[in-house]
């Protein structure tokens, strides 16, 4: 009987302070929920009041930070246009400062051709006659082009191939009306007894020669300009 008694109170014991334990846990919970509470309210508050002195800062001093913006655009725009200006001088290189700064770096040549191959053009003219067109000063590239059949397009070989006469021209070109072409010519001086002339020369008749198009030479007699035309019959 004692024991019964015994266990019924420590049943009840266990009972009260779970009843306890849970209606702490409860008041604490309400308790962090309250102060929670109070913090968001005090940090909307605060926010609240710092936004309006924001504010009020902002109108009392609007056309001071207005001035200070403009001027800071105007700076950021001064500083953009001076670093264009450098970077463009960089691109256009030495010869472009000289233009930029006023510097007459060419002047203009009188004539096109020097008198002896202005004579010779016209003798050609009288030659070939009105059904014939003539040009002078032709690029040699745009006669000739690369031989993709030989060398391969886009190859290194290419690049080798089409530098080598990129920079030539030959003195006269003729063409029939259409523009197809007859021939081209070159009016050969003394400076064509020069190695690096008579190498050129020998490339130049080859690639002609291997393009199927004919190139015809003239000499001009030392220290005059008369000019040597034995080959005229074979071009007319």
């Amino acid at each position: 009987m004692g024991w019964f008694i015994l266990a019924i109170a420590v049943i009840v014991a266990a009972n009260l302070i779970s009843k306890k334990s849970k209606t702490e846990k409860k008041e604490k919970k309400e308790a962090k929920y309250e102060n929670e509470k109070k913090t968001k309210t005090l940090r909307r508050t605060k926010k609240l009041e710092t936004s309006q002195e924001k504010s009020e800062i902002e109108i009392k001093t609007g056309k001071k930070a207005s001035d200070n913006f403009y001027a800071s655009l105007n700076k950021n725009n001064k500083d953009t246009k001076e670093n264009e200006a450098s970077e463009e001088v960089k691109e256009i290189g030495k010869v472009g400062e000289w233009l930029k700064d006023g510097k007459k770096v060419y002047r203009g040549k009188s004539h096109l051709m020097t008198e002896t191959e202005r004579k010779f053009f016209h003798h050609m003219q009288e030659k070939f006659g009105n059904d014939k067109r003539i040009f002078a000063q032709v690029r040699v590239v745009d006669l000739l082009n690369v031989n993709w059949s030989e060398i391969r397009k886009g190859s290194f070989d290419e690049k080798v191939a089409f530098r080598q006469i990129s920079q030539w021209h030959v003195d006269y070109v003729v063409t029939d009306q259409d523009f197809k072409i007859i021939c081209a010519a070159e009016l050969d001086d003394a400076s064509h007894e020069r190695d690096d002339r008579q190498k050129r020369d020998w490339i130049m008749n080859r690639a002609f020669e291997s393009a199927g198009l004919k190139l015809y030479r003239f000499k001009l007699k030392e220290n005059d300009a008369r000019l040597i035309t034995e080959k005229e019959e074979s071009i007319a």
